[in-house]
């Protein structure tokens, strides 16, 4: 049994996906779902994720084995502040945010030593929301970030590469600040440039309804997601995402400056490059 009760924190598509995940894997298990809105809970039930759902939080964490923070990354601190005092020391606490540095720094000194800790990153999502969009499989296959800390008991870490995995997830570890690099480069950076790219189109007034192909479609989906969750993302990652656009902006200077030269050349080497390197990822 992967464990007898497991509280998730946040109604949205994560969340919902996760205690949907929970139910397949073992059906006996009990998932306490917390949140601000009724409404969002009472829909949790209905669609079988929940058996016990409360808008006091204390209520939802209490006597669970694991705890899973599945709320915008802000609002994280003052959740663990609400819930610490009532978590048992058998309790462990994860979450799902996409930026980890600040994250595990501010919440593992709130949970203490007592109930530890071990920041998670499951790179699943959507540019769909909420409980509608949630889906049992949306991490079975998918690649998950665990980022402890130096100080973090390595049996903790254990469990909750162990958690992950048995939701089908293939699960790494790494450092909280490695990670925030990482994910700079490979999921923050492409969701503004398929911002830009959304923006640039419709600043030319071009409708990509009528003109726009698989290619408008491919390269913009992610733009579709929920903006105020992609704020607080670029904000929290700020420091690593500045870098890496400001490499973006260079490398698009250097093909304008190709074109402006009318250099196949150099032209040539760029799409081979690209095309080489995703060729040899996918």
């Amino acid at each position: 049994m992967l464990s007898d009760s497991v509280a998730i924190i946040g109604t949205g598509l994560l969340g919902g996906s996760l205690a949907g995940a929970l139910k397949t894997v073992d059906p006996g298990i009990r998932v306490h779902f917390g949140g601000r809105r009724a409404a969002a809970l009472e829909e949790a039930t209905a669609m079988g994720l929940a058996d016990f759902t409360s808008t006091n939080l204390a209520e939802v964490v209490k006597d669970c084995q694991w705890v899973i923070l599945c709320t915008p990354i802000e609002t994280m601190p003052s959740i663990a502040r609400a819930i610490a005092p009532h978590l048992s020391d058998r309790t462990i606490v994860t979450d799902v945010g996409s930026a980890k540095r600040s994250v595990c720094e501010t919440l593992t000194p709130i949970f203490g030593d007592r109930t530890p800790f071990i920041g998670s990153h499951p790179m699943a999502g959507s540019e769909r929301t909420g409980l509608a969009a949630a889906r049992p499989d949306l991490f079975r296959q998918a690649n998950c970030v665990v980022t402890p800390l130096a100080e973090s008991p390595e049996q903790t870490v254990d469990a909750v590469v162990g958690f992950w995995q048995r939701l089908g997830m293939h699960v790494r570890i790494i450092d909280p600040t490695t990670h925030d690099r990482i994910v700079a480069q490979v999921s923050h950076l492409p969701h503004l440039a398929a911002a830009a790219l959304v923006e640039v189109i419709a600043d030319a007034g071009v409708d990509p309804s009528t003109f726009g192909g698989s290619g408008y479609r491919d390269t913009t989906r992610i733009a579709a997601g929920a903006p105020g969750m992609w704020l607080d993302i670029l904000l929290e990652n700020r420091d690593e995402i500045i870098p890496a656009a400001k490499q973006l902006s260079l490398k698009l200077q250097d093909v304008v400056t190709a074109l402006e030269n009318n250099d196949r050349s150099a032209l040539l080497d760029f799409l081979q490059r690209a095309k080489a390197q995703r060729d040899s990822t996918t």
